[in-house]
């Protein structure tokens, strides 16, 4: 069947015709690039070129290659990937935030825009796989009130600068209902009971919703901790040998001034709105209450209402606010 006019100019501006040389060109590209992606072709192509050859040109062209002589796709074999720094920080990423790969891919392309991941999606999830990836099952599955819907997940990461003697220590929250992240700069290369309980405690603040569930990497004694978190839940994370650790090429300045921009992002176009969310939720779950008269029968399900309930009522004139990292440790 013969398209239409229409349709045959669409056809043409996706897939520019090439000369007898470029399609030449283009041949030996695709054997010289074996295994990259068709967009890499294509910038590739376009310097030499010098005009805009599209990744849909390529493909459509790579397609048109003569199939008794089978073209290798992907890598070669017996062709090992060099890894880089998100083999590292990507499997931590996806411990830290809890999210699965697809939608943390989606985020950080969204936080990190207009720059572009130095990678497509398929070699994204080629990275979750490089370390091994600590769960914590069922953590999501139980059953929470208005109260503790929060839960703040905690991670220490170790960065080691090129050429220093001295590495930096990092104490990273993220917070699972609205996606609230938040990160300081520790002292003595290690946290204490004192500085986690603090740093909880800041993120409630600056949040505006309280925590009662938190969810740590961190070896401390339960029962310290709990001594300065008493109405907090504490979990640990399964066991895992030691913090994450990376190699950094920034200085500590250039490295705090991306990470507060990062984070700024996130809060600003993500958590934010979520945290509106969750305080209208709670602020119709008091209004509920302080209207429903039942209560006042003192049943043990209408005084265990009216408990969350004043619990929760400070929380509602309690704003959103951004929060900046400390940029020296406090000792």
């Amino acid at each position: 069947m013969a398209l239409c006019p229409i349709k045959w100019r669409l056809f043409f501006q996706a897939h520019p015709m090439l000369s007898a040389a470029e399609r030449t060109e283009l041949n030996r590209s695709l054997d010289e690039f074996v295994g990259k992606p068709y967009a890499d072709i294509a910038k590739h192509l376009t310097k030499r070129f010098g005009r805009e050859i599209t990744r849909n040109t390529v493909r459509y062209y790579a397609g048109l290659v003569n199939t008794e002589v089978p073209r290798a796709r992907g890598r070669p074999k017996g062709v090992g990937r060099r890894s880089d720094i998100w083999d590292g920080i990507i499997p931590e990423l996806l411990v830290l935030t809890g999210l699965p790969a697809s939608r943390l891919y989606r985020e950080i392309c969204s936080l990190l825009a207009p720059i572009r991941l130095p990678f497509q999606e398929s070699a994204f999830h080629e990275r979750t796989s490089a370390r091994t990836r600590v769960q914590d099952r069922g953590a999501r599955d139980k059953k929470t009130t208005v109260l503790t819907r929060c839960r703040l997940r905690m991670r220490v990461i170790e960065v080691m600068p090129l050429g220093a003697q001295r590495k930096r220590v990092y104490l990273f929250g993220y917070e699972e209902l609205t996606g609230y992240t938040s990160f300081d700069l520790l002292p003595n290369l290690q946290p204490d009971t004192p500085r986690v309980a603090r740093f909880v405690r800041d993120i409630e603040q600056y949040l505006g919703l309280p925590i009662r569930r938190v969810l740590i990497n961190i070896e401390l004694p339960k029962s310290r901790l709990s001594t300065y978190l008493p109405h907090t839940e504490i979990e640990q994370f399964a066991k895992q040998g030691g913090f994450a650790s990376f190699q950094s090429p920034f200085g500590r300045k250039a490295e705090i001034d991306w990470l507060e921009r990062i984070v700024k992002k996130q809060n600003t176009d993500v958590a934010r709105g979520r945290a509106m969310e969750a305080k209208l939720a709670m602020k119709e779950f008091v209004r509920s209450v302080k209207n429903d008269r039942t209560w006042r029968r003192l049943s043990e399900r209408d005084i265990c209402r009216r408990k969350l309930a004043e619990t929760l009522a400070p929380w509602l004139g309690v704003r959103f606010k951004l929060r900046t990292p400390s940029r020296s440790p406090r000792y």
